[in-house]
């Protein structure tokens, strides 16, 4: 337990109905005695009290949390006074000067980790629900934070401890032993445990292209190629409709459209390089020749190397038909992909080699033009210097049927991405953290698995999982790092 009493405001600033603030430590119900003068029962519950001053006093309302049942497993005390910014304040100094000391940011948090209330990954939870800015972000956000990747972490150490425990009592013994544990079962194990560990890094591969991801949205005119294109990025085709082979390492996504229809999409859990992506287990975005045929907004995590972005393919904009000359869908089609345009992170303009459609000013501006289907006969391979001197982001040339330009465009987009820092990247970064933890503890256990099948000797099968254990317990916080649990904790307010 922590040896002093901290103590900060709760509640936002400005005025409101009420301010909180909020103390946990050894003391902290005697320096609320002292600056109340009212002693207050050692139970969990409420009462009204008056906070003393010179003026007159302020009413209070005191909550009482004793430990170990409070959040921070200290005693908790909060103080909901008139929300008038002057009277908090002055709250807060006669906290102060009745022996409290004012809480860092995210101290309080840290107590509870630090006292086994929340583990690492809880903690992260907590601090993507407070980034979150929508209902996907929310709920991504609650997955971590009601422990779904915990209780993945904890299954995971479990057999890992379970074959090592084995791989060191074998040593005892000889094969004609009954102690001795058949390579056969130790085998059967370790592909067991991979299994898992794929579904593991699957999971939170899904969960982090939700919370706070850059979108990248494709635009263009019908039939500029927007949803081959897509296709290629995501990389649907190479398995086509067949679920059974995405089962090891893929992770599904799901995107309901505006006509009601939900839409999957898989990534791979291991992809390295940039822009490279596993498959789809249902059929890819519609591509046909016929104008119009992509009227919903289609989502999939694109893996940007070590980032995971949305990559979103929208209807095509029609430049030479007046609104009022289009059908009910087709406007509704139009203004959806419109808003995605206008609340994306990084938006691909793309154009058809062969019969290009410009943008006005104002998008060619926010763009990178995608010069797209190059491998077409008679396409000039580069656009026009005038045209392309209008797109703020540049422009690359792509063939979804050849593949021609992918992997720049992925670092042209990744580049652009990377130079916008703002709070939804770091809590980007945790998944990242999460994922290469996972990495390394697959990576771990494939060595145990090869070190079976070549017959070394079982005290150094066993070293590759306690090695995968420990980088497991980075995720929760057993072993991570100093200066990263302070980064983390750093990310969050005063008062929580």
């Amino acid at each position: 337990m922590a040896a002093d009493t901290i103590c900060a405001v709760a509640s936002a600033p400005g005025s409101a109905l009420r301010g909180v603030l909020r103390l946990s430590g050894p003391a902290a119900w005697a320096i609320v005695e002292r600056v109340t003068g009212t002693a207050l029962p050692r139970t969990r519950g409420s009462q009204a009290a008056r906070i003393q001053d010179p003026e007159g006093g302020i009413p209070a309302q005191v909550l009482r949390m004793p430990g170990p049942a409070s959040f921070t497993r200290e005693d908790v005390l909060e103080l909901h006074v008139p929300g008038n910014e002057f009277l908090v304040q002055e709250v807060l100094a006669g906290l102060l000067a009745a022996g409290a000391r004012l809480a860092q940011p995210g101290e309080f948090i840290r107590r509870a980790f630090e006292h086994g209330r929340l583990d690492l990954t809880r903690v992260e939870g907590v601090l993507a629900l407070i980034e979150a800015q929508d209902k996907t972000e929310r709920r991504a956000a609650s997955a971590l934070l009601f422990g779904g990747l915990q209780r993945r972490i904890d299954g995971l150490r479990a057999e890992l401890e379970r074959l090592r425990a084995l791989c060191e009592a074998s040593l005892d013994f000889d094969e004609a032993d009954t102690g001795h544990v058949p390579s056969e079962e130790l085998q059967a194990m370790l592909a067991a445990l991979l299994h898992d560990l794929a579904e593991a890094l699957a999971w939170e591969t899904r969960r982090e292209a939700a919370p706070g991801a850059a979108l990248v949205v494709l635009a263009g005119a019908p039939n500029a190629g927007k949803s081959s294109l897509f296709n290629a990025l995501v990389g649907p085709e190479s398995l086509g409709s067949n679920p059974s082979k995405a089962t090891s390492a893929g992770v599904t996504g799901t995107e309901t459209t505006s006509t009601g229809t939900t839409v999957d999409r898989s990534t791979s859990a291991g992809a390295t390089s940039a822009g490279s992506t596993s498959a789809s287990s249902v059929p890819p975005a519609l591509v046909e020749n016929q104008p119009g045929s992509t009227r919903d907004v289609l989502r999939a995590a694109w893996r940007l190397g070590e980032r995971v972005a949305l990559l979103a393919d929208t209807a095509g904009r029609w430049v030479d038909r007046a609104p009022e000359a289009l059908g009910d869908v087709d406007r509704q089609a139009q203004a959806k992909a419109e808003h995605e345009w206008q609340r994306a992170d990084c938006l691909l303009w793309v154009a058809d080699a062969g019969h290009p459609v410009w943008p006005d000013g104002e998008l060619a501006a926010r763009a990178l033009l995608v010069w797209n289907q190059i491998d077409r006969e008679g396409v000039p391979p580069e656009p026009p210097l005038a045209q392309r001197a209008k797109f703020g982001l540049g422009w690359v040339a792509t063939s979804a049927a050849r593949g021609d330009g992918l992997d720049s465009l992925a670092e042209q987009v990744l580049e652009r991405l990377q130079g916008e820092a703002s709070a939804a990247d770091w809590t980007r970064s945790l998944g990242l953290r999460h994922r290469q933890a996972l990495e390394a503890a697959q990576e771990q256990v494939l060595l145990a698995q090869g070190g079976i099948e070549a017959g070394v000797p079982l005290d150094l099968v066993a070293e590759d999982l306690r090695l995968a254990t420990q980088a497991l317990d980075e995720i929760s916080g057993h072993t991570t790092p100093e200066d990263l649990l302070s980064r983390i904790f750093a990310q969050f307010c005063l008062g929580k």
